[in-house]
């Protein structure tokens, strides 16, 4: 049996284990990037390209989140909340935010972080303040009888509320 690469040593590593690369080359892959800045820099640049179309696929098949969902994530230390507008393979993913300002975020970034998909929530939980003053005390009453006919209104609309109930 004759061997593509003579002294590869693949078949040794495969029987005793072991790290290829660091029987050929006599160097760990991370050292010998550590002296070849070029190297370093293809080898990062094919890994990104890789980590997008991994979580591409993951999405995809996940369904983790779609176009029109609300997602909620971390990126860089900063709190993105939105709207997805836009998941695509080699394009960032385009979030609408509350302010309507889209962001855009590298496919790459979701592999690190959380994302919480809001729009699969079953139960919400809203907390408020409400702030009267001593002259509205008369108004008291209407008040709270609006208060519960928002919550009866939310009990029965399983989804969430939408605005043609306000």
């Amino acid at each position: 049996m004759s061997r593509c690469l003579p002294r590869s040593g693949l078949k040794d590593v495969v029987l005793e284990g072991g790290d290829i690369y660091q029987r050929v080359h006599r160097t760990s892959l991370f050292q010998y990037m550590n002296k070849d800045p070029a190297f370093n820099k293809i080898f990062n640049v094919a890994m990104t390209d890789y980590s997008v179309m991994t979580m591409k696929k993951i999405l995809d098949t996940y369904k983790g989140y779609n176009v029109n969902e609300w997602i909620q994530t971390k990126i860089e230390g900063y709190n993105v909340s939105g709207t997805v507008e836009h998941v695509g393979w080699w394009s960032p993913t385009i979030i609408r935010g509350e302010d309507r300002e889209a962001v855009h975020i590298p496919n790459h970034k979701f592999t690190v972080n959380v994302v919480q998909n809001l729009s699969q929530k079953s139960h919400w939980r809203i907390k408020t303040h409400l702030a009267l003053s001593h002259l509205d005390v008369n108004k008291i009453n209407n008040i709270v009888a609006d208060m519960k006919y928002c919550q009866r209104i939310l009990k029965l609309n399983s989804r969430g509320f939408t605005e043609e109930y306000f």
